[in-house]
């Protein structure tokens, strides 16, 4: 009886979810409407999936990438899919000051190693255009341009194409500060609720029912789980992935200073403090479509092999390391849509939650109300 007065009361939205989209999808509620009774369900102890693993780059786009995107035939979709993620990184700003998520403007660098000559020159040579886009669509000038990979201490004869408007971010400092905000704003959060089925309550409300044995009433749900998505609704085209991430020892005299990406993005790499985080080659193998934590010593080894050859003159230790699930599939437009009466997904976020996240909250917030 008490707990149900108390934590289990019925609520008008519930979010599966207290990551950064479900953070900012209760925040935007309480934002439109006051009166709104807003409650955050998360499975973990603390937000569990990838807002708080993954690497936090605040990132919307390497030259290599866009152009394979461009290629793929789906222009109308890509530029979409990239106003929403610059977009986002700027109404994240709306939540959270660059201050408490310790936001460093360092820019975005992308490497070519010297047999990477061909998609370099093709990539150098598209960068005027690119440039010209963006400032059609986004409205910022001069976003490319090359830099001296040698003032980083990278072994490459080819130079990097820096992107100005990029940077990085503690991730569990953001999350943290966007949890401090919806208890400010009167928004219940409860953890340890991993939601095992919804059911229909008298047509007009739903009930979600966890594996703890509680339950709560709402009538709309925002299913806030990107990766983990498919485990209530069944989302088409919706890929579990695992990236794995790992942090060096500290290194004297690292010039690593930035967000570096290489291989269309499937490895990347900054600096912490005196660190280099390292993670992804997700695409150099065959044991990451999974919905499992975890790390393998496969990635690790092309990891340490990668910074060994380009980054450091020498042997490199990992002193800490984890992976996170993001979700994929044949677009990296992310999923926005009522599924039915009472639920909306707001998934799919590509390995982009950071910088596209908020703008998915704002959306999804938006259709519950419509």
């Amino acid at each position: 009886m008490w707990e149900q007065e108390v934590f289990y009361q019925e609520a008008d939205v519930v979010i599966i979810g207290a990551g950064i989209v479900g953070l900012t999808a209760a925040l935007n509620l309480k934002a439109m409407d006051p009166a709104l009774r807003v409650c955050i369900l998360e499975k973990g102890h603390i937000p569990t999936g990838a807002s708080t693993r993954n690497a936090g780059f605040a990132c919307f786009g390497s030259m290599s990438e866009l152009m394979q995107d461009m290629g793929d035939g789906h222009r109308a979709e890509v530029l979409e899919t990239l106003q929403m993620r610059y977009n986002g990184l700027l109404e994240m700003r709306r939540w959270v000051s660059p201050v408490k998520c310790q936001y460093e403007p360092l820019g975005g660098y992308e490497i070519f190693t010297s047999d990477q000559q061909a998609l370099f020159s093709s990539c150098s040579a598209e960068m005027a255009d690119y440039n010209g886009l963006l400032k059609d669509l986004l409205g910022i000038s001069d976003t490319y341009s090359l830099r001296d990979a040698s003032a980083f201490g990278i072994r490459t004869e080819l130079p990097l194409i820096y992107n100005q408007y990029e940077g990085q971010l503690h991730p569990g400092r953001l999350v943290t500060e966007l949890i401090a905000k919806a208890s400010q704003a009167g928004i219940r959060i409860l953890y340890g609720m991993h939601v095992a089925s919804i059911q229909e309550d008298a047509g007009t409300k739903v009930r979600l029912s966890c594996e703890n044995g509680a339950s709560v009433l709402c009538s709309q749900i925002i299913h806030a789980t990107n990766a983990f998505s498919n485990q209530l609704l069944g989302t088409e085209d919706v890929t579990p992935v695992r990236n794995q991430v790992y942090v060096t020892e500290k290194i004297e005299g690292l010039k690593l200073k930035g967000c570096f990406h290489y291989d269309q993005g499937y490895i990347y790499l900054r600096n912490v403090n005196d660190r280099i985080l390292i993670g992804g080659a997700r695409n150099q193998v065959t044991t990451e479509g999974v919905e499992t934590f975890g790390t393998t010593e496969e990635v690790k080894q092309i990891l340490q092999a990668f910074l060994e050859k380009y980054i450091i003159d020498h042997k490199v230790d990992f002193e800490a390391e984890w992976s996170g699930i993001i979700a994929t599939g044949t677009s990296k437009k992310p999923i926005i849509k009522r599924i039915d009466q009472h639920q909306i997904a707001a998934c799919r976020l590509g390995g982009m939650g950071v910088a596209i996240g908020s703008i998915v909250g704002r959306e999804a917030a938006s259709l519950a109300l419509s």
